[in-house]
């Protein structure tokens, strides 16, 4: 294998990972792909903001988040990033996928407040 794939990991009967022709490379398949077409500076804020989202999600899952409050505030920006993963999944426009993720951010924030 040339490369390891980061991404979520997130269990649904949607998510069905595999790996092909390893010859070529690592090629990883989780979902049917959709086409968004959006304007290059949202393009790359949304990137830039799927990146933070992403750390922070990672930096927290491998913590032993010491209160009920705090694991609310985690557990609510899963659920916004598995609502923002739905949103480009059925959608061809970005702004619900970035709308759960600011919502996701915003909690991932409140974690340390």
């Amino acid at each position: 294998m040339k490369g390891l794939e980061r991404w979520i990991w997130i269990n649904n009967e949607n998510v069905t990972p595999y790996y092909k022709d390893l010859k070529e490379g690592s090629k990883i398949r989780a979902y049917l792909e959709n086409s968004v077409t959006v304007d290059l500076n949202v393009a790359n804020d949304t990137i830039d903001l799927t990146h933070d989202v992403f750390n922070k999600y990672q930096y927290y899952l491998g913590r032993n988040i010491e209160n009920n409050e705090k694991q609310s505030h985690f557990e609510n920006a899963t659920s916004y990033m598995i609502q923002a993963i739905k949103e480009l999944k059925t959608s061809d426009d970005s702004f619900g996928y970035i709308y759960y993720l600011n919502k996701a951010e915003g909690e991932f924030n409140n974690i340390n407040n």
